[in-house]
């Protein structure tokens, strides 16, 4: 028979030490017992398959038995399902987050919602989506993913002209809206397309 060594914690290995040590050493606050935890809402979240199934009741129900979801969490979510292709969930996720919680929307992530609602709706309705933006809020994120969608959809005159604005209004220190004429001048056959810094 193998005998125990003894040591300092004869609790070791076992989930109560996890526990206790969490308790007494660790700075973290624990979640309380009212709130349904977490993980469960990423599992409920993560059952819903089919896309043409609303993701809106499992987020409602969650409400109703008392969870609470942070606005970043909901950006994991949205960025995870844009992850899997998942955009129209994703879309849900965005539109719920502003509509239903009164969260205020960055201009990231107007600038997700614009490329989503172009995924889901098409270009139309993204062009919607933007002219019902703020002024103070059509930013670089915003007009980059602007020009994305155009990019997307081969619109070239559209993205020129978007590609234009950004232009006048000194947006254009990123490289990545060159990068994105350039690719759709390619793809267009545009390859000797001069474009004007």
């Amino acid at each position: 028979m193998k005998l125990l060594r003894s040591s300092s914690n004869p609790w070791r290995g076992y989930a109560i030490s996890r526990v206790f040590g969490a308790l007494f050493y660790s700075t973290e606050v624990l979640p309380s017992s009212s709130s349904p935890p977490f993980e469960l809402l990423h599992s409920r979240i993560w059952q819903i398959r089919n896309p043409r199934d609303s993701i809106l009741p499992v987020l409602r129900q969650w409400r109703v038995e008392g969870g609470d979801v942070k606005q970043p969490e909901l950006q994991g979510f949205i960025k995870r399902l844009r992850g899997y292709r998942r955009y129209c969930h994703a879309l849900q996720i965005s539109e719920w987050m502003s509509d239903e919680m009164k969260h205020v929307l960055r201009p990231g992530d107007i600038a997700v919602r614009l490329d989503l609602t172009s995924k889901v709706h098409g270009l139309e309705e993204a062009e919607r989506y933007f002219d019902s933006i703020p002024e103070s809020l059509k930013v670089v994120p915003v007009y980059g993913a602007l020009l994305y969608c155009y990019a997307k959809h081969n619109c070239l005159e559209k993205a020129e002209s978007v590609f234009e604005k950004m232009k006048e209004l000194g947006f254009l220190k990123v490289p990545l809206c060159y990068n994105t004429m350039l690719n759709l001048y390619s793809q267009m056959g545009k390859h000797g397309k001069p474009l004007r810094m």
